[in-house]
């Protein structure tokens, strides 16, 4: 089996299925039981982060960065940036690629955004959005 070194060009189905499975479930949690309980949900359904090489980490971050949008445009109603972080957040636990949530806020005109972090690099968005915020990142165990 030969191991991924780049980031395919379009996700494998099971990618997106996957996503939008994650979508779904995300969206429905953040509406029953609220942000907090998600959050820590997320980090204690999914097993500890298991030690993978660099280059096998960041084909698997891009693989499902890559994914989660295309399942989010299939689904009925609008997967936010929340919906979407959360869920990308989830999938590469899952996979035992280590990733942090961040949320980033504006402080004067009150604008907010989430995102993905793998390796300290953005997955889920530009560059160029994420420095105009102020980051904060999201530990499960303080809420």
């Amino acid at each position: 089996m030969t191991q991924l070194t780049e980031p395919p060009a379009q996700p494998a189905v099971s990618l997106v299925v996957q996503s939008a499975v994650a979508l779904l479930a995300t969206k429905l949690a953040l509406k029953t039981i609220g942000f907090p309980r998600t959050l820590r949900l997320i980090d204690r359904r999914v097993p500890a982060v298991r030690p993978f090489d660099a280059a096998r980490q960041r084909a698997l971050s891009h693989a499902f960065a890559a994914a989660v949008p295309i399942a989010a445009a299939f689904l009925p109603g609008r997967m936010r940036c929340l919906e979407q972080s959360l869920a990308l957040q989830y999938l590469l636990r899952r996979q035992g690629v280590e990733s942090t949530f961040v949320l980033g806020v504006t402080p004067f005109r009150f604008e907010a955004h989430a995102w993905v972090e793998c390796a300290g690099e953005p997955l889920n968005e530009s560059g160029e959005l994420i420095r105009k915020l102020l980051p904060m990142r999201i530990n499960a165990e303080e809420h």
